[in-house]
């Protein structure tokens, strides 16, 4: 009886990450942009960047961006991006538009 209950007990952690996983999914699903999205926040940076002083420039870079590593001697430079910036910034526009 214990193979039994042992594998009963590994089928309900399956099940209970599984539902974990399928949220996650649902979250993730919820925070994509389309190809628009990024056009037209792209499209109007410049003109929005040179209206921000300093200090929102440096927000909105950290909002943007989650890190910048250098490789010397490749001479390669890697952006990471924060996963949900770019939404965060399209939502703010779409606030500002309103």
């Amino acid at each position: 009886m214990s193979g039994f209950s042992e594998i009963q007990s590994r089928l309900e952690t399956a099940d209970r990450r599984s539902q974990q996983i399928t949220s996650e999914l649902a979250v993730l699903a919820a925070q994509k942009i389309d190809d628009q999205q990024i056009t037209n926040v792209l499209a109007d940076f410049d003109e929005l960047w040179q209206t921000l002083p300093p200090k929102e420039q440096v927000r909105l870079v950290r909002l943007l961006i989650e890190s910048v590593s250098f490789d010397g001697p490749g001479g390669n430079v890697a952006i990471t991006f924060h996963p949900t910036g770019l939404k965060s910034l399209t939502e703010t526009q779409l606030e500002h538009a309103q």
